[in-house]
């Protein structure tokens, strides 16, 4: 018979959390000084904020009190343990808090930079201490001593900035990576489970485990490039990497890894809300799931878009075997392992036949024309939202989130260089009525002229806000041309215009409001 067992999640297990803590503080005390090292996974499933790892090994039963009990060590963070004795049946189990052993890469990493920002920080303290006493030597026995301090100081006062400016630099290099480095605890669990079954003392019995634990994880990102003058497919370069850090002090040298997507927000949905016709404002309800639900995108406070040094450029990866059939879609890569720290591996690549769009929202302020591009993402695949890095022609356009909606990608790769709008108000002002601040028509006119620096043409998406009227007096009439057409589920006004190679276009937009009765029309035009 398998038996299972599961440390519980929540109140539970915090409880158990801070017992195992103060446990191990008194086993210190009392110089308890047995020591333990992890077990390495034979695969792991790497969600966002965390990883599953599974573990099986083989332990030697020993006797105590007529039942045989075997022992497992986990670390000191884990929950959600699941672990199983093929052909026995677990009795009961203990939980005792030990000293981990790790010849972990990134606690070795820790302590050398530790050791570093210390003696930094050291000379750091001398150097400002002999800046403040060159300062403070304003008083002299006579004026030759001053004199003398003066040009001493003349001297050594460039030598001492400079030498505080490399320190302060190098402190700072080194803080920063320790930012992005936990904090090992060096405590572990001993686990140790008794079975029933009555088996020789020494006996080697196969145990299966596995656990939950929050020191890595994975963040998507996007690379996209277009190439519009030099692509005439259309086509827009996609890769999708995964940033991936892992700092539990545990070698992963043989296990498979699989990347998983995860749902985001809370674990379950509001209430249903009641439907109250009355003349009253109904308050709005705040639901405790959505009050505590754990910030969107966790993993993100490790991985940044600053492309750092260490993994600037992310390496071919090996064959990633994609899965989108489940819940969450997962990426199984060929190759095992996973070194500690932060990597970045290629998971996806493909070509998205995007043609480019030129869209234009011109205001006072905004002269801009923007490129972007649309493409329906097909099915069977998954693309999870994450961060991107937007290039044109080969050149970083900048960075922000990729979040795909209702199938469909919307990539916007900045504003076009080469092509810019000129708006002139040419009317704004209110008929005359004879009463301050009421009248019968507001007239607006503008005219809006594109300029286009390319050797081809350049069809544009010129978009205006329709006005939203707030009486039903009032009516709205258009003199535009070319003529606007009108989305009024957007409440937008556009013009796809076409913009001669090395030239201009040009649209004129009019728009008259008015009123049967005397109301103040103050449009808030944009």
């Amino acid at each position: 018979m398998t038996y299972i067992f599961r440390i519980a999640n929540g109140a539970a297990m915090s409880a158990l959390y801070l017992i195992f803590l103060a446990s191990a503080v008194f086993a210190a005390a009392e110089g308890d000084n047995r020591q333990s090292a992890l077990a390495s996974p034979h695969s792991a499933i790497i969600s966002p904020n965390g990883a599953r790892l599974l573990l099986s090994e083989t332990a030697s039963v020993d006797k105590r009190d007529k039942l045989n009990k075997i022992s497992v060590t986990i670390p000191g963070d884990a929950t959600n343990l699941d672990i199983a004795v093929p052909g026995h049946t677990i009795v009961r189990w203990i939980n005792t808090p030990i000293v981990l052993k790790s010849s972990s890469g990134h606690m070795t990493r820790r302590a050398e930079l530790e050791k570093t920002r210390d003696s930094l920080i050291a000379n750091l303290e001398t150097v400002n201490a002999r800046i403040a006493v060159w300062k403070n030597q304003t008083q002299a026995a006579n004026p030759q001593e001053l004199t003398n301090r003066q040009s001493l100081m003349q001297q050594q006062m460039p030598g001492l900035i400079e030498e505080r400016e490399t320190l302060q630099f190098s402190l700072d290099q080194v803080q920063n990576e320790l930012a992005g480095m936990p904090a090992p605890s060096g405590t572990g669990q001993l686990i140790e489970v008794f079975l029933e079954d009555d088996s020789r003392d020494g006996a080697r019995v196969r145990v299966d485990y596995s656990y939950d634990i929050h020191s890595c994880g994975w963040t998507p990102i996007y690379n996209f490039n277009a190439n519009p003058d030099t692509d005439k497919n259309n086509l827009v370069n996609v890769r999708l990497l995964a940033e991936v850090w892992q700092y539990t002090g545990i070698d992963w040298t043989a296990a498979e890894i699989t990347l998983a997507s995860r749902g985001e927000g809370p674990r379950e949905p509001r209430p249903l809300r009641q439907w109250r016709v009355n003349n009253e404002p109904e308050k709005p309800v705040v639901h405790e799931s959505a009050t505590n639900a754990q910030p969107r995108a966790r993993a993100a406070a490790h991985a940044t878009f600053a492309m750092d040094r260490d993994f600037a450029a992310a390496p071919k990866a090996a064959p990633v075997i994609a899965d989108s059939s489940n819940i969450y879609a997962t990426w199984k890569l060929s190759a095992k392992g996973l070194p500690e720290g932060k990597s970045r591996m290629l998971i996806s690549e493909d070509k998205w036949e995007a043609p480019l769009e030129w869209l234009c929202r011109p205001t006072r302020t905004d002269n801009n024309i923007w490129i972007m591009a649309k493409y329906t993402l097909p099915s069977g695949k998954a693309w999870p939202a994450g961060l991107a890095q937007y290039n044109l022609e080969g050149q970083n356009i900048g960075e922000g989130q990729f979040s795909p909606n209702g199938g469909e990608a919307i990539m916007y790769f900045g504003a076009d260089p080469r092509m810019s709008v000129q708006m002139v108000v040419d009317s704004d002002r209110q008929g005359e009525s004879g009463f301050i601040n009421t009248s019968k028509t507001w007239t607006g006119a503008w005219t809006f002229t594109l300029h286009n620096a390319h050797s081809i043409p350049i069809k544009v998406r010129v978009e205006r806000p329709e006005p939203i009227l707030g009486n039903d007096n009032i009516t709205v009439s258009y003199k535009d041309n070319p003529k606007a057409r009108i989305n009024q589920k957007e409440h937008m006004i556009y013009w796809d215009i076409d913009v001669p190679a090395n030239g201009k276009a040009t649209i004129e937009q009019g728009v008259i409001i008015s009123s049967p009765v005397k109301l103040p029309l103050l449009p808030d035009v944009p």
